[in-house]
Order: C-alpha cells, then sequence, then structure tokens
C-alpha cells in the first residue's frame, strides 16, 4: 500500500481543546499515513506534545485580530512549496480563519470546524462555499450550518485517544468543583466563580490566556487573576498537559460558556466518570444526557441545586459519565477518516 503524505497547517501553538483534537488525530493516524505539521514556530507547545514521528516545517504567517478568515499571499505561496517538494497528498486544517490562503491548492482539503465563528461572519460562509473543502463537524448544530455551504460534511463528534478510565472518588461530602477553559471571555469564567461561592465548593482552575485577541485581552486575565488571589476557594493550576493531573482534583466539571462547540474537556471529562454541569450551548446538547451524566443548567441558583443533587448520588452520574464516554473512541473516529481521505 502507497503511504499517504498529509499535511496539517495550525496556526495556534499552545494547547487547548482544538490542538487536543489535532494531537489525537496525529497521535492515532495509522503508520502508513506521514504526517507533516506546519505551524509559525518549530519550537512550540503544541508539537512538542506530539509522541509519534512527524516532519516538523515552520512559516511565521500572522493571525488576523478577531476570528475574521484573511489571505496570507506568502503563506498560499510556501503551501504551493511544500506540497510539491513533498509530494503532499491531502492538507487537514483545523482553524477556520486561515483557510483563504487555501485557495487555488491542488490538493485535497480536509477541513475540521469547531464552531459556529467558521460561519457567523459573511465572508466565511463565501469562503466556504467558494473553497468546498470536505468539512468534518463536531456538533449536530454545526452540520445543519454547513450543509448549505459545502457539498460533502461529515458529523464527526471529537475523541479520546485514550480509552475511557474511571477514576475512584473516595469523598462523601467535599466534591471539588473545576473549570478548564482559556481564559476568553466567552468561557465566562466569572459565572463559575460565582457557583463555586454559592455552592461553598473549592474551584480548581485550568488554563489561561493563549491567543492575542479580542476575546481574549491582557486586561481579562488580569481581572481573573486578581478575582482569584482574594478568594482561598478559586485555586488557579494554569496550564496543565497532564490529564490525570487535572482530573484526579475534578468532581464535577463546570462548562460555563456562552457558547461552546463539542468541547475536548467534556469528553475527557466523563472519561474519568466525571460528571459535567454546563450551561445551555451547542456542545452541551449533544454530550449531556440529562440527569444522567449530568446537567445543563439555566442560572447560578440551577447550578448549586444540580451540584447538590449530583454530591448526594455521585456513584450514579460518575458511573453514567464513564459509559457514555464510550462513544467516543478513536478507532470510529480514524476510520471514518481514513475513508475520507482515500475517497
Amino acid at each position: 500500500m502507497k503511504n499517504i503524505n498529509i499535511l496539517f497547517v495550525q496556526f495556534h501553538e499552545k494547547i487547548g481543546g482544538g490542538e487536543r483534537y489535532l494531537i489525537n488525530v496525529i497521535e492515532a493516524l495509522p503508520a502508513e499515513y506521514n504526517v507533516f505539521l506546519l505551524t509559525p514556530n518549530n519550537s512550540c507547545e503544541l508539537k512538542n506534545n506530539i509522541k509519534r514521528n512527524f516532519l516538523s516545517l515552520s512559516y511565521r504567517f500572522k493571525r488576523t485580530i478577531g476570528p475574521f478568515p484573511r489571505f496570507s499571499l506568502g503563506l498560499n505561496l510556501f503551501l504551493r512549496k511544500v506540497i510539491k517538494e513533498n509530494n503532499i497528498d491531502i492538507v487537514h486544517v483545523n482553524e477556520g480563519y486561515i483557510l483563504p490562503s487555501f485557495y487555488l491548492l491542488k490538493t485535497k482539503l480536509v477541513f475540521t470546524s469547531h464552531g459556529r465563528w467558521d460561519t457567523y461572519f459573511w465572508i466565511s460562509r463565501f469562503i466556504l462555499k467558494t473553497l468546498n473543502p470536505i468539512t468534518l463537524s463536531s456538533t449536530s448544530t454545526q452540520l445543519k450550518r454547513l450543509e448549505s455551504l459545502v457539498d460533502n460534511v461529515n458529523l464527526m463528534p471529537f475523541f479520546n485517544l485514550f480509552d475511557p478510565i474511571k477514576l475512584k472518588k473516595f469523598k462523601e461530602n467535599n466534591f471539588d468543583l473545576g473549570i478548564v477553559a482559556r481564559f476568553s471571555t466567552v468561557k465566562n469564567h466569572k459565572l463559575a466563580f460565582q457557583i463555586a461561592r454559592s455552592s461553598k465548593k473549592i474551584l480548581h482552575i485550568y488554563g489561561g490566556r493563549t491567543l492575542a485577541t479580542i476575546d481574549e485581552p491582557s486586561s481579562y486575565e488580569e481581572e481573573l487573576i486578581s478575582i482569584i488571589n482574594k478568594d482561598v476557594n478559586l485555586i488557579h493550576h494554569g496550564f496543565e498537559s497532564d490529564l490525570d493531573k487535572i482530573y484526579k482534583k475534578i468532581d464535577i466539571l463546570l462548562i460555563t460558556s456562552d457558547q461552546e462547540s463539542f468541547g475536548m474537556v467534556a469528553i475527557e471529562a466523563l472519561s474519568y466518570g466525571i460528571p459535567i454541569l454546563s450551561t445551555l450551548t451547542e456542545g452541551s446538547i449533544d454530550i449531556i444526557n440529562q440527569g444522567k451524566n449530568g446537567f445543563i443548567c439555566k442560572d447560578i441558583d440551577d447550578f448549586c441545586v444540580k451540584i447538590d443533587r449530583v454530591s448526594k448520588n455521585y456513584s450514579f452520574f460518575s458511573e453514567n459519565a464513564h459509559k457514555s464516554a464510550k462513544k467516543y473512541i478513536k478507532d470510529e473516529y480514524i476510520n471514518r477518516l481514513k475513508e475520507i481521505y482515500k475517497n
């Protein structure tokens, strides 16, 4: 069988949910795929977390402010060179705002869409329509948005690289909360802080500022750190790539986002048998089985009621969380992805 050369192109170098998805895909692809990974910097957190062999490429292309797409002539020309010199069969893009730079490339293009921002602006919809990449959608809501824009769209919820591992929880009363999210205004950390205070629980906070964009201003990070430093029940751990260390401290995961796509953190938590309490988002609609592996909550009071309910019957919710994670294993996803790459 002929080896397949696949080029992944990624701007963001720090590890967030989208980057963990990309790492999982690269790690899970079989040996017949020769992996090339292009980022703006060869020495970056993303590349350092990939264990399989791959060819590292670097070209310093700029990200535009906010989620708006922008064409980069330099990146387009560099891609042409890389594709020709390395006989690239497939290009897989994980970030919608760099899509314009892939116009007029004579190579199969696969795009993983992470949520509503990829279709929110008219220019984004226009780019998708004219570029028409083979598209993967992680949520059913996003799938409906994409169906009118591209010819080939596939519903493919994200997966865990590891098989679900049930953590044993020995606590009886003091259940700790956790939030794992970049310091972006859309993640709404302040709501999580309020929930922790109202429920009188410890909140473990993982993450920090990752991008210099309008939804991640340095002032917002400074404000969050200031709030955290004044409350002994708010514990900031910063970035942590070891999932075991994260989820051993968390008994209930909070997702307080104003908007959220599928969310790698959600299926990671479920895999450890950790129930989820979330705001209503397109990701939570697909992931949460109400009253089984967690709850979708309306407001602070509702979160507090559900925290109490989960705590009083923790083993039930934990077992259901663990069982529901078995839908998000790698084999089915990678088999479908291989078919998409081949056809």
